[in-house]
This record gives C-alpha cells, structure tokens and sequence, in this order.
C-alpha cells in the first residue's frame, strides 16, 4: 500500500512492485544484485500474487500536472494492476483487529492466496471522517509520500507569521516578514511575493542564495531577492527503466528519459559523496557576490 497519490507516490509504488516482483521470480536477491533464476524450480505457482494499492485523497491523481501526464501514467498504472482508492482520506495505520468488520477477515482467510497466519498480520489504514471512501484497506506493508506538511510548532510555539497551513511567511530574501535575521527555506516556508508548490528543486534553488544572504545579514549588507521558476522538469520513474517527463503543458514518455533521470540522480548522489569540494566550487560565487573576501574563512571553520 502506498499512501499519496503525486508524483512521489506513483513512482514509488510502481518501483517497488517491480523490484519485489523481481525479487518474488528469482531475479535479484533481497540486497538488489542480479542472480541466474533456477528454471528447475516452480518460481510463478508458489509464490502468492503481489498486489500494490495506491490511496490518494484527491479525486485524481497527480493534480499539480498537466492532463497528458495523469493520462499516460493512469495507463501504467491499470498496465501494471495497480489498484487506486480515490477520495481516500488516510490518518494512521493500526493492527486489523476485533473492532473491524469480521466478515473481512474470514474473507482473506478463506482466500487460496492467503493463509491464516498471513492473515492475521494484516493492518488497516484509519481514514478520516472527511474521507468520502469509508471501506476498510487491509495491507501487509504501508509507504507514506504525501504532500509536504509544516512542523505544528511553528504555527503554535514561534513568534513568526505563518500561513493557514503553518507554513513561515518570508519575503522573496527568504526572511520572515515580520521577524529580521530570520530565515526559512523549503517546504517550511512561503514566498508571498511569489508562491509555488511543495517541490524539492524549489529547496534545492533556494539554497546558494539562503547561504548568500545568511553571509549578508551576517556583515550587515543588503539582502538578495529571489524570484523561482515558474514551471520545472518533473521525471518520474516507472521503475523499469522507463519515465515520464513532465514540464508544464507537456509530457513526453520512453526508455531514454528513465536513463536522463538516471544520470541526473545519480549526479546529484555524487555531489554527496564529494561534498566538500563540491558545496565551496558551487558558493565560491556567492561569497564573491556579498564582498565577503578573506572574512569567509571564518564561515567555512
């Protein structure tokens, strides 16, 4: 089961499904290496079918994206015998137990699929009462990918002007409106002058001039404004080496794009590994910029 129906929740459940199912028919191990599948064994017939779930709130999936794209993936999707639960409102995760139906749980028992046993190991999702689909989702393993929420403390234990939802209102310097020297980047954060959605290359974009302006009000200098773009190249993976491409308007689908966002992922790893030489070659600019000269020795110890 997988709970969230944007673009990280298809992703990850169309990856998982095909890994596990790789995994079930003996083609990579449990630590992801390649093996030699054994043809004298029964591999398909004993192994019980894996059924992937996908739970969304939303009335559609991927709603912050063009048509093209809810349609190519929705195609995936029922290709691949993904199950979705639309207009599913999910809250926590508790054990089946006593207080669910009974006539559910000696539906899976009685299933040739599914032992006893098995049975009794499974959860249910606790929907809200806003969830305008009430009926009971039994699952054996649950991943949570929804939309991006802001911590309560910042609403409830902070000074700091907040949206409706709990989110930091800052200026287009990424300072709080009504708090100087403070800052928020991110997914924790609203832009008023210009307000986008919950997306990582929004955080990422927002990180060299965060540094540039924490390193400005540090030497009391003038902050930089920040105007994010618009629209971004979204590319989400289907998990067998094939993607969708997204960008507003447009969606493109193929073999190759799986093998751009490969080489982008794993760029983007890179940086990780080599993060010293990589997080001063990319902010040597920046320090530049606010005329910090020789004082960045400091920062940097």
């Amino acid at each position: 089961l997988v709970v969230g129906g944007g673009a990280g929740g298809i992703e990850l459940a169309l990856s998982a499904q095909y890994a596990l199912q790789r995994i079930l028919l003996g083609y990579i191990d449990e630590q992801g290496n390649e093996v030699k599948p054994n043809t004298n064994t029964k591999q398909t017939k004993d192994v019980a079918p894996l059924k992937v779930t996908i739970v969304t709130k939303g009335s559609a999936l991927l709603t912050s994206h063009n048509t093209k794209v809810q349609r190519i993936l929705t195609r995936i999707l029922r290709k691949r015998n993904v199950d979705i639960c639309y207009d599913t409102e999910a809250k926590d995760v508790t054990l089946f137990g006593d207080k669910k139906p009974e006539h559910e749980l000696e539906k899976r028992k009685s299933s040739k699929s599914m032992d006893v046993a098995t049975a009794i190991r499974l959860k249910s999702l606790i929907l809200t009462p806003q969830s305008k689909n009430q009926s009971p989702i039994l699952f054996h393993e649950c991943l949570w990918c929804t939309s991006a929420a802001a911590p309560s403390w910042l609403s409830t234990n902070t000074p700091f002007d907040t949206t409706n939802d709990g989110f930091v209102k800052v200026s287009d310097t990424y300072e709080s409106v009504n708090f100087k020297n403070v800052f928020a980047a991110g997914d924790c954060c609203h832009i008023v002058q210009h307000p986008r959605p919950k997306a990582g290359v929004f955080a990422v974009r927002a990180g060299p001039l965060l540094y540039t302006n924490l390193l400005a009000a540090l030497f009391d200098k003038p902050l930089h404004p920040h105007k994010p773009q618009s629209d971004f190249l979204g590319l989400i993976s289907t998990g067998d080496c094939y993607a969708v491409a997204s960008r507003g308007r447009f969606a493109l689908e193929g073999a190759y794009l799986w093998k751009l966002k490969d080489y982008i992922d794993r760029k983007w790893m890179d940086g990780y590994v080599n993060l010293h030489s990589t997080y001063h070659k990319e902010n040597e600019s920046d320090r530049n910029d606010v005329g910090m000269g020789n004082h960045t020795s400091v920062i940097r110890a």
